[in-house]
């Protein structure tokens, strides 16, 4: 016994989305930090990536950034010292970007707060307070 009858009554062709510009992380990171001052030292960042597929297996190829989550959006921050202090090398933030710039791992990074000429008096650097906890 039918209970009822399906018709197609119009049918149209997507129209195809306009491809986004991709970035890839390593040329991000590059671009992030030729902006930044000549003679900063301390650096909070952030990358933001376009799917939170790519939130794990990002964070294992990043690990020597030390990367920390940012509540449920698909992103994770970091800090990077130019010299000295807490935080990854610039050189090695770049190569964790270029391993997931190998894995076909997009997003955009962000310069979050940036200290420049830091002196470093028996300590690893300065600490920052975003939202009542300490970075």
């Amino acid at each position: 016994m039918p209970l009822g009858t399906l018709s197609l009554s119009n049918s149209d062709v997507a129209t195809k989305p306009a491809e986004r510009e991709v970035t890839p992380l390593a040329a991000a990171w590059d671009a992030a930090i030729a902006g930044l001052p000549a003679d900063w030292s301390d650096l909070y960042a952030e990358v933001e990536f376009t799917s939170s597929d790519y939130v794990e297996p990002a964070a294992v190829l990043c690990i020597q950034m030390n990367p920390r989550r940012d509540g449920l959006r698909p992103a994770f921050r970091f800090r990077a010292a130019r010299r000295a202090g807490y935080g990854v090398a610039p050189g090695m933030a770049r190569r964790c970007f270029e391993r997931c710039d190998e894995k076909d791992i997009r997003g955009t990074i962000t310069a979050l707060r940036v200290l420049s000429d830091t002196q470093h008096a028996a300590t690893q650097g300065p600490v920052w307070l975003v939202g009542g906890k300490t970075i």
